[in-house]
């Protein structure tokens, strides 16, 4: 719209120095450039008619049942990208006073919160990943929590049941324990532990103990110590790996198998060599000559 047919709307504006609004226009008509940055230039500093008012209530249920049934204004529309990069940087170093954010904190309370029920898709997912991995965490890229912000988080973690510190119930802890025994948990192996238990509590087993430490002289095979508590190690055929190629299930099978009890794969060992041999354990490939060359896992 010509600044002359916006004169014919209302001349009063311009003498009064206040450019004319938008319900002054008919609908579909377009301001041209150069008039909004002049309506943007008057209008810098000034206050909006609005401030500091609220609506009543009765205000608000009659804007709210004229509204009912329409649809959004914004919906299915999307900003271009200039202007939310625009948006972006307007937004820039704005903090909230600590009045604003007791009220946006107050006016929330005992509302469910705006993700309810709703679930992310799994390419959303993917793309939220992708992005973590490449920069981090944007809520946290480039800034560094202070002393008393950790505090603030630590404290507030203190009521969390999933955080550090924080101590269940005798009666939770059980529960939890029961959900995860035997075939429950994650790292079951159709019962090898108990087998091993059991193994251990036969004659046959003390007999195979008692004969390797015989033929050894009691001495610790590895650092060559005697005298102290000594352990039977299934050697160079790793106790788990004769249950795999036997497929030992249970006790009566591993009663059977002469290849549990044959003398000639077992060696003595103290409890410390013994404790380095074991799998698992982290500093296991950093011994110097105990297996020669790399080990299975069992």
């Amino acid at each position: 719209m010509r600044e002359v047919e916006i004169r014919k709307i209302n001349p009063g504006w311009f003498k009064l120095g206040h450019p004319p609004t938008a319900g002054a226009f008919k609908k579909g008509h377009l301001v041209l450039d150069g008039t909004r940055k002049k309506i943007s230039i008057a209008n810098k500093g000034r206050k909006p008619w609005t401030f500091g008012k609220h609506l009543s209530e009765e205000t608000k249920k009659k804007i709210s049942s004229a509204n009912k049934g329409r649809p959004s204004f914004w919906k299915g529309k999307k900003l271009p990208a200039e202007v939310k990069e625009k948006l972006r940087k307007s937004h820039l170093g704005r903090k909230l006073s600590e009045k604003t954010k007791i009220k946006l904190s107050l006016s929330r309370v005992g509302e469910p919160s705006g993700m309810l029920g709703k679930y992310l898709s799994e390419e959303t997912k993917r793309k939220m990943s992708e992005i973590h991995k490449k920069i981090g965490a944007p809520w946290l890229r480039g800034r560094e929590l202070s002393d008393e912000t950790r505090k603030k988080i630590g404290l507030a973690n203190l009521e969390n049941k999933n955080s550090l510190g924080y101590k269940h119930s005798l009666g939770t802890r059980v529960k939890m324990s029961l959900s995860k025994r035997g075939d429950k948990c994650h790292l079951w192996k159709g019962g090898r532990e108990s087998l091993k238990e059991n193994m251990r509590k036969c004659f046959k087993y003390r007999q195979w103990r008692s004969d390797v430490f015989k033929r050894d002289g009691f001495i610790c095979q590895l650092c060559g110590a005697k005298k102290i508590y000594l352990e039977a190690d299934h050697f160079p055929k790793r106790f788990f790996s004769i249950l795999d190629e036997y497929t030992i299930t249970n006790l009566e099978q591993a009663l059977n198998c002469e290849k549990l009890w044959d003398i000639n794969n077992g060696r003595t060992l103290c409890k410390k060599c013994h404790n380095k041999t074991k799998m698992g354990n982290p500093k296991l490939w950093q011994q110097k000559n105990i297996f020669g060359t790399k080990q299975s896992r069992f």
